[in-house]
Formats: structure tokens, C-alpha cells, sequence
């Protein structure tokens, strides 16, 4: 696997995206970071199937 680089906001991006989903639903804030997870872990097996970035 390779690393994935972020932006240095991106922390701060996640936690307030996790902070909306759990006022939406509680447990909807943890559904989103494993899909996140699952989406970072996706780029990081397969690098060439996506789109490079900056």
C-alpha cells in the first residue's frame, strides 16, 4: 500500500463532517469515517485507478 497525503485542514474538515452526520443521526458520524477509512484504504491499494491530485 502506499501513503495518502492530506491537506493539512483535512483533520479538521473530518471531525466537523463527523460532528454534522452525528447530529443528523446518531451512529451516522462513525458510518462516514468507516466509509471514509474505506475509501482512503481503496486509494491506497489501487493508486492507479484514481485521479492524482495536486
Amino acid at each position: 500500500m502506499l501513503p495518502v497525503s492530506f491537506h493539512p485542514e483535512v483533520k479538521r474538515e473530518i471531525k466537523e463532517s463527523f460532528d454534522w452526520y452525528q447530529e443528523q443521526s446518531l451512529g451516522l458520524g462513525h458510518e462516514f469515517t468507516q466509509e471514509l477509512k474505506e475509501a482512503i484504504d481503496s486509494v491506497s491499494s489501487l493508486p492507479s485507478a484514481w485521479t492524482k491530485m495536486g
